[in-house]
């Protein structure tokens, strides 16, 4: 399966970025432990008009990023990370 990504665009605030992964050691989806090796993810995509607030990020392992994240199921995990951020969960 290949998966087909728009050019990324640059990130309007990298600092925004890191501040974001200060204290996070858990994946935000699958709860797992991963300590300084998460990705940060964009909920509602770049490509889409999502930008770099915090409350537009989830920090996320390996494991869901590009394959749940990023797959056909990509709309149904958007949904289940914006209802945590909105629960504060």
């Amino acid at each position: 399966m290949c998966l087909k990504f728009p050019k990324k665009k640059p990130f309007k605030s990298k600092a925004s970025l890191a501040s974001y992964r200060i204290g996070k050691d858990t994946c935000e989806l699958c709860g797992f432990f991963i300590g300084e090796q998460g990705q940060v993810h964009h909920i509602v995509f770049r490509s889409q008009g999502g930008g770099d607030e915090h409350s537009n990020l989830s920090y996320l392992c390996v494991y869901c990023h590009i394959p749940k994240a990023h797959s056909k199921d990509a709309a149904e995990v958007r949904e289940i990370l914006l209802e945590r951020k909105t629960n504060g969960n």
